[in-house]
């Protein structure tokens, strides 16, 4: 069941903790819903009968205007119209801070914002990286799910808008939510990324698949090196890297670029 809300929405309940929670829910953004009980509400004037186990979707018409979603993805492209070269740098052991060039678009992965020069995005797919940048300032963007991951799993905790209350006075930029493969209850209203097996891997996706229209060659560094460190030293994480797993990231990597004809340069 899909109901279309506004922030504001009005809330009729009898029942007050059904009433109170999806008060909670509506004031966090959050998308879905499954009832413990049957229950009639009414929002916005419009009245549901839910049962038992139902799920309800929620599509929100007034989310914040800085949100990327399927709605205004295509406008917030034209951004990178005069970019020709994407450069995605992951914590591996290979990662460098390079000179940037105007041309040039960078995804950093995790904590490897604090180091590089003039990154434009920053991508995690985990909740607690979210807390270890440095200085958001500087981050004109930022890619994450709108589930993120805790201790590496989906978890309903790791909903987007924490973050986005948390950035409120520490980022003035776009956020760009999407569908992360592991999530649970799929939400349309965000962009989807198919395969990402790492926050690396979305990047790339992320480049293919939406920004193929300018952006012809992916350059990335510290990603998909098999190497006795899983990690460069300027970095700490707790991934584990075998060489069966790289191998993985890597060819994800390699088939998506094929997939969208961009060069691929993998350092």
């Amino acid at each position: 069941m899909i109901v279309k809300v506004t922030s504001n929405s009005i809330i009729k309940c009898d029942n007050e903790y059904i009433k109170h929670k999806l008060i909670d829910i509506l004031n966090n953004f959050i998308s879905f819903y499954i009832f413990k009980i049957n229950v009639e509400i009414s929002i916005d004037n419009k009245n549901f009968n839910i049962k038992s186990e139902d799920i309800i979707q929620l599509y929100y018409l007034n989310l914040p205007n800085n949100i990327i979603t399927n709605n205004n993805i295509n406008s917030f492209l034209i951004k990178f119209k005069n970019y020709k070269n994407s450069f995605v740098f992951g914590k591996g052991p290979t990662f460098i801070n390079r000179e940037k060039e105007n041309n040039e678009l960078y995804f950093g992965v995790n904590q490897t914002c604090n180091i590089l020069n003039n990154c434009e995005f920053f991508c995690a797919n985990d909740l607690h990286n979210i807390y270890k940048i440095e200085d958001f300032s500087k981050i004109k963007y930022i890619l994450i799910p709108e589930y993120l991951h805790i201790n590496g799993e989906f978890n309903k905790k790791g909903y987007w808008f924490q973050v986005y209350e948390y950035l409120k006075d520490k980022f003035h930029g776009d956020i760009i939510i999407f569908n992360l493969r592991t999530c649970k209850y799929k939400n349309n209203q965000f962009i989807n990324i198919p395969k990402c097996k790492t926050t690396s891997n979305v990047a790339v996706n992320f480049i293919c698949i939406f920004l193929n229209l300018y952006i012809k060659k992916v350059t990335t560094y510290g990603v998909g090196i098999i190497c006795n460190t899983n990690y460069n030293k300027k970095f700490i994480g707790n991934g584990e890297y075998k060489k069966d797993r790289i191998n993985i990231i890597k060819n994800e990597i390699i088939d998506i670029c094929n997939k969208y004809n961009l060069t691929l340069m993998m350092k």
